[in-house]
C-alpha cells in the first residue's frame, strides 16, 4: 500500500531541484530558472501585465531618453498627458498646435507627470517641481504637461505650463467642445502660450539686468538668437498682441545694446536702435505714454553708446 502512495509535490520539486543543481551547478540552475521565468512571462503576458507595478516597470525600461533642446531656439517640451488615450490623441493635438510656431522647436517628452493624490494643490506643486527637473536636464524653455478630463464621451485637456525661469505656474482647461476643428485648440491656448513666452523673455532680460556692470556678453548671443527668431515669425500668429511684441523687442534691444557696449562693436548697437524703433511701433504714445517715454529714453542712450563707439573707431584709425 505504501508503494502505491501518490508522490508528494513538494518532494518532487525538491528532487528535481537537487538533480538540476548536482548536474549544472548553482549558475546553471539560476540560468535555467531565469529561462523558465521568461518563457512563463512571454506565454502568460496578458496575466502578468496586470500584476501590480508591472506596467510602471515596463514603462520605465522602454521609455525614450530626455531630448536635448536647441540653444538657439525657444524649445517646448510636451509630456504625455495623464488619462490620455492609448494613442495619445490629445497630446498630438497639442504638439500639432505648437508646431504652427515654425521658429519654436517642439520636442516630445516620453514621461507623464501625474496629478493623482489626495491633495491636489500639493500634487500640482510637485508636478511643477518635477517639470523643472526635466527642463533643467533638457535645456528646454517650457514644458507642457497635464491631464485629460472626460465628461460622458467628450474629453478636454487641462494643461499646465512650467517655464525654465520665473515663478509663473499656470494651468488652464481647454474645452474641446468649443473647438471648430477636432485637431485645433481654442484661441485661449495661443494666448497662454504667448504669455508664457513673453514672461520667459522678460525673466531672462531681468536676469541680465541684474548682472549689470558684469561681463555677460558671452551668454547673450543664444538669447538674442531665440528672441529674434521668435519675433520674425510672430507677426501674423494668434495671441501676439502689441504688449507681447513690445516686451520682446525691448528685451532684444537691451541685450543687443549690452552686447555691443561690452564688445565695443557698433553693429549690435545699430541693431538695438532698430529694435527700440520697432518697440515704439508697438508701444504708441497714445496707448501707453509711460512705456513710450521709457523706450524713447532707452533709444537715446543707445545713440550715445553708438556715438562713443564710432569715436573710438575713428581714434584708432587715426
Amino acid at each position: 500500500m505504501e508503494d502505491n502512495k501518490a508522490p508528494n509535490l513538494w518532494e518532487m520539486l525538491q528532487n528535481w531541484f537537487f538533480r538540476v543543481l548536482s548536474r549544472f551547478g548553482v549558475l546553471g540552475f539560476v540560468v535555467f530558472a531565469l529561462v523558465c521565468v521568461v518563457v512563463y512571462i512571454y506565454t502568460h503576458w496578458d496575466t502578468v501585465s496586470k500584476w501590480p507595478g508591472v506596467e510602471h516597470v515596463v514603462t520605465y525600461l522602454w521609455r525614450e531618453p530626455i531630448p536635448k533642446a536647441d540653444p538657439n531656439r525657444f524649445t517646448i517640451l510636451v509630456a504625455h498627458l495623464e488619462h490620455d488615450t492609448t494613442n495619445h490623441e490629445d497630446e498630438r493635438r497639442v504638439v500639432q498646435a505648437v508646431l504652427e510656431f515654425k521658429e519654436i522647436k517642439v520636442l516630445q517628452l516620453d514621461r507623464t507627470i501625474t496629478l493623482e493624490g489626495s491633495d491636489p494643490e500639493k500634487q500640482e506643486k510637485l508636478g511643477h517641481k518635477r517639470a523643472q527637473e526635466y527642463l533643467k536636464e533638457s535645456g528646454a524653455s517650457v514644458l507642457i504637461w497635464g491631464t485629460v478630463l472626460t465628461v460622458s464621451t467628450k474629453t478636454a485637456p487641462k494643461l499646465y505650463w512650467t517655464a525654465s525661469q520665473g515663478s509663473e505656474l499656470r494651468s488652464n482647461l481647454y474645452d474641446a467642445l468649443s473647438v471648430e476643428s477636432p485637431f485645433r485648440l481654442p484661441a485661449v491656448f495661443w494666448s497662454d502660450l504667448v504669455e508664457i513666452l513673453r514672461l520667459l523673455i522678460v525673466s531672462h532680460n531681468a536676469e541680465f539686468r541684474g548682472k549689470e556692470g558684469s561681463y555677460v556678453a558671452d551668454s547673450l548671443p543664444p538669447f538674442i538668437a531665440r528672441v529674434r527668431a521668435l519675433l520674425d515669425m510672430s507677426a501674423n500668429l494668434p495671441g501676439w498682441n502689441s504688449d507681447a511684441r513690445g516686451s520682446a523687442f525691448m528685451a532684444l534691444a537691451y541685450s543687443l545694446k549690452t552686447f555691443g557696449e561690452q564688445n565695443g562693436k557698433k553693429e549690435p548697437l545699430e541693431e538695438a536702435i532698430a529694435a527700440y524703433k520697432a518697440a515704439l511701433k508697438e508701444r504708441s504714445r497714445d496707448r501707453v505714454p509711460l512705456d513710450w517715454a521709457g523706450t524713447q529714453n532707452n533709444l537715446g542712450n543707445v545713440f550715445l553708446s553708438l556715438g562713443a563707439c564710432r569715436k573710438n573707431d575713428f581714434q584708432k584709425s587715426t
